[in-house]
C-alpha cells in the first residue's frame, strides 16, 4: 500500500503545481491586457509548426507576442 500513497502524493504535488501555472497564466494575461505595448523588440520565438525560425514582435515591458516581424523589419535586424 506505500506505492499507492506515493502515487496519490505525486498526484496531489501535480495537481497543485497545474493549478499554479493556470493562476500565474491567468494573471500573466491581465497584466498583459492592460500594457499599452509602446514599444517591442524582435525575437524569435521558433520553433513552430515545424520551423525552426520565427521572428515575432514582442513588448519590451510585458513580453506579449504582438505578432510577426515585419519584412523589412527582418531584413534590418538581420542586417545587425
Amino acid at each position: 500500500m506505500e506505492n499507492s500513497n506515493e502515487e496519490s502524493s505525486i498526484f496531489e504535488e501535480a495537481n497543485q503545481a497545474i493549478q499554479k501555472i493556470k493562476e500565474a497564466t491567468k494573471n500573466l494575461e491581465e497584466i498583459q491586457k492592460s500594457c499599452p505595448h509602446k514599444e517591442y523588440s524582435l525575437r524569435n520565438l521558433g520553433p513552430e509548426e515545424g520551423k525552426f525560425f520565427s521572428l515575432r514582435r514582442v513588448c519590451k515591458d510585458c513580453s506579449k507576442d504582438l505578432g510577426y516581424a515585419t519584412q523589412s523589419e527582418i531584413d534590418s535586424w538581420a542586417k545587425s
